[in-house]
């Protein structure tokens, strides 16, 4: 009951649209990339021009909570490729 879309892929990052169409809140986990082969600098709730409650992350991955019936559009401010990819779970992420 949860989906993602990338609305937008620039060099500098992506958009991000994330709905919960569920009456439970869910707690997800964004990487960067398939095989966290991206690093994420920060993200920020908004369009990439909006860039509202910036949360450092400096990582490749973080922790979310998305509320029930409820959704919204972020903007995740990444360096490309500069990671080694791994299959390893992202378990210490950054809970903004």
């Amino acid at each position: 009951d949860v989906a993602a879309l990338v609305e937008k892929i620039k060099p500098e990052g992506v958009q991000l649209k994330l709905v919960n169409l569920g009456e439970q809140a869910r707690e997800l986990v964004v990487q960067g990339g398939t095989h966290a082969e991206h690093h994420i600098r920060s993200v920020s709730r908004g369009a990439q021009d909006e860039n509202e409650d910036s949360v450092e992350v400096d990582g490749t991955a973080f922790r979310m909570e998305l509320g029930p019936n409820g959704g919204g559009r972020l903007w995740i401010d990444m360096e490309t490729f500069v990671n080694t990819p791994t299959f390893d779970f992202p378990c210490e992420c950054v809970i903004p």
